[in-house]
């Protein structure tokens, strides 16, 4: 008797994880929606917040136990999976989590939330296998329905609005469907004139007949093409119109997520989501409109039909229905294909968009082939993904034409036998084999059309990964004044990523009057950048808050709040685009003397004057071209040019030497503007008003 079990059972719904960490998050929603709770994502995400460093194995039980799944922790080699109740978490390559599915005598079946479902040998298998699962099942308090079923909802409203608004397109839409109809009306008329010619003009060589019948035709051929024609370019307009519409408004969600939503992805997958609005766009705007047409004339082709033979047309309807069996049977597995695929492509992007983004460190450690053979397994499994959804399509290809083949054949054999009967005339029989193929061609269309729809699942989901989360509350709109000379407060301010992971940030108070010069310092690692994003609001404080003359962020308003700041950080970037483009930020109008005066102010003018194309000087993507100091340069002029009241510097002067560094700083010391600056440099420290030194998250002196 085997020691292990057979593979044919129930199958976990599968689950891809969208943040880079959130495997543990995934695995969980795995294990109980194959229980019979569906939980999505984004409703875990909002419940159980997981930072950029991933989940450990106790936060996993603890995730697992809130939702109502018991567990327990197992530590086993391979020979011990017999024993396991299945599906289990698995820990995975050391740094990732598995739901273990199924385990046979030669294979064992994971499903990975960053590449799907695989099947593994048992070597693969114990390569990457370290020895640790969870064992899951349903407890007391486990509910077998949906928990994030608002969440959904608001969800899906969210993405049919940003996907449904066209105002003014409805009459383009009724032109296009007027034209659509008419033309397929005209093309029903086909089969008439070969009936006509072999009935009524052949039999009695009227050849007055051949010719009227012939320039008759002609004619509606000609008004076919000529509408078919604006057909084409109303529909062209529609789909430029829509498409237009929709990534407009999904760019603009996008835009207005937290900084944190694009920390936690990589670029590749990020825009591989962009990308399924192209898919959604064809299918809904463009193949809709047309299966919308093929509907109709396909039924009234049929009517036409079975006025010719009862039993042609039954042999021609069952075909059609045959296929649409087949292709509703096997579309699960179509869409499971297609995820895989996009999956594999977004990974295979983020590596190539990493390793160009890291030529230099590839270079300088000689890394070249490495990369390579990284990026070339990526790619190699994005090629055999591809190459199984080919092998899908073939397969329906070769599907659809054996239906239309055998079933053309039978069509003519059985109305040959009718029209040698006497029941039907050759000219009849010719007619109507020419709607039976105009029937079989829309209908099969049609149906492959219905397919594409359930390959909207797949689109949607991954684009709702955008689209249902929330963006950021811009706060109250309001018309008062911001005020010149702003009073900051933090209050017991205190932050960590998750909450599964300690505090970065401790209980911080302090007050910073306008005007100060502020300098906060401390080791490496203990809070400093990430108290600086919580004073710009890219990160949200968990307990205490941030006042501004005594108004909290939340009552002043984050955009009205934000509109006081700017800032140089330690990853901030500089623009494909001229130096000009760059301080000023593509401002509507642009002053190009404050560009100079701020330029001057940090030693930046003389340099830029010395290129020459001056201010015009394009620049490449990242700043390519420019010494690390002339890009902090940049930055801090853009910083200036803003004519912020607060002004905080995150390390925004350590690629400058120390006399360049007191240039500057004696340059901003001008600006009517309070500075927050963390340095290391005892030259910077020396030069504040104010110093507080951090450790550990906390404020330990000032």
């Amino acid at each position: 008797m085997s020691i292990f079990r057979p593979i044919n059972r129930r199958k976990c719904p599968v689950v891809l994880q969208a943040e880079m960490a959130e495997c543990g998050l995934a695995c969980v929603a795995m294990i109980a929606g194959f229980h019979g709770r569906e939980v999505s994502l984004p409703w875990l995400r909002n419940a159980f917040s997981v930072s950029s460093r991933g989940m450990t194995l106790r936060s996993i039980i603890g995730l697992a136990n809130t939702i109502g799944l018991d567990s327990r922790p197992v530590k086993l080699d391979l020979d011990g999976l017999q024993e396991l109740q299945l599906p289990a978490i698995i820990h995975w390559d050391m740094t990732h989590f598995v739901v273990l599915e199924a385990v046979d005598r030669n294979a064992v079946v994971i499903v990975d939330p960053g590449e799907g479902r695989r099947r593994l040998s048992h070597s693969a298998f114990a390569a990457s296998f370290t020895g640790i699962a969870v064992e899951l099942w349903p407890g007391e308090d486990f509910h077998k329905s949906a928990a994030d079923t608002a969440a959904q909802r608001q969800g899906g409203a969210l993405l049919t609005r940003q996907l449904t608004s066209f105002p003014g397109i409805g009459r383009s839409i009724w032109q296009f469907a007027f034209l659509g109809l008419l033309v397929q009306l005209l093309g029903l008329t086909a089969p008439f004139y070969l009936q006509w010619l072999v009935d009524d003009a052949l039999p009695n060589n009227d050849f007055d007949l051949i010719w009227m019948l012939g320039a008759i035709f002609m004619c509606l051929v000609g008004v076919q093409i000529l509408l078919s024609t604006i057909r084409s370019w109303l529909l062209a307009v529609i789909a430029t119109q829509v498409r237009m519409r929709w990534n407009t408004n999904v760019m603009s969600h996008l835009l207005k997520l937290p900084v944190d939503y694009f920390s936690k992805r990589s670029l590749g997958d990020t825009t591989s989501r962009l990308g399924s609005i192209e898919h959604i766009h064809q299918t809904l705007s463009i193949s809709l409109l047309e299966a919308v047409l093929d509907g109709v004339v396909a039924i009234a082709v049929v009517v036409l039909m079975l006025n010719y033979s009862v039993v042609l047309t039954a042999v021609a309807t069952a075909t059609v229905v045959c296929y649409a069996l087949l292709r509703q049977v096997t579309n699960p597995l179509l869409a499971a294909r297609n995820r895989d695929q996009m999956v594999a492509a977004a990974r295979q992007q983020s590596i190539l968009m990493e390793t160009i983004r890291g030529i230099q460190a590839i270079r300088i450690f000689q890394i070249a082939a490495a990369r390579k053979y990284t990026w070339l397994n990526s790619f190699s499994r994005q090629l055999n993904m591809e190459l199984k959804l080919t092998k899908f399509n073939i397969g329906f290809s070769a599907a659809n034409a054996a239906f239309s083949g055998f079933e053309r054949i039978l069509v003519i054999a059985l109305g040959t036998r009718i029209v040698a009967d006497g029941a039907m005339s050759l000219g009849m029989l010719v007619a109507f084999l020419g709607y039976r193929e105009q029937f079989a061609q829309r209908a099969m269309r049609l149906v492959d059309v219905m397919g594409q729809f359930v390959l909207l699942r797949v689109h949607f989901e991954r684009l709702s990964d955008i689209t249902a989360t929330a963006a950021e509350d811009p706060g109250p709109d309001t018309t008062e004044k911001v005020s010149q000379t702003p009073h900051l407060s933090l209050r017991d301010v205190s932050f960590r990523y998750a909450d599964n992971e300690p505090d970065v940030v401790k209980g911080v108070n302090l007050e910073i009057p306008f005007g100060s010069n502020l300098c906060i310092t401390g080791p490496s690692g203990c809070g400093k950048s990430t108290l600086a994003k919580l004073l710009l609001t890219i990160l949200r404080t968990r307990s205490g808050g941030i006042f501004i003359d005594g108004l909290s962020i939340d009552d002043f308003g984050i955009e009205r709040y934000r509109s006081l700041f700017s800032a140089v950080m330690q990853d901030d970037i500089v623009f494909a685009g001229t130096i000009a483009d760059n301080i000023h930020l593509s401002d509507l109008a642009p002053d190009s003397t404050l560009v100079q005066d701020v330029c001057e102010s940090v030693g930046l003018h003389t340099d830029i004057a010395a290129m020459p194309m001056g201010y015009r000087t394009l620049l490449g993507e990242g700043g390519s071209g420019l010494s690390g100091g002339q890009k902090q340069r940049i930055l801090l002029a853009r910083a200036l040019y803003r004519k912020p009241k607060i002004l905080i510097l995150d390390e925004a002067t350590s690629h400058l030497d120390v006399r360049l560094e007191a240039s500057v700083n004696s340059a901003i010391k001008k600006f009517n503007v309070t500075r927050i600056v963390i340095a290391h440099r005892p030259e910077t420290i020396n030069a504040a008003d104010v110093v507080v030194t951090m450790e550990a998250g906390a404020i330990a002196g000032a």
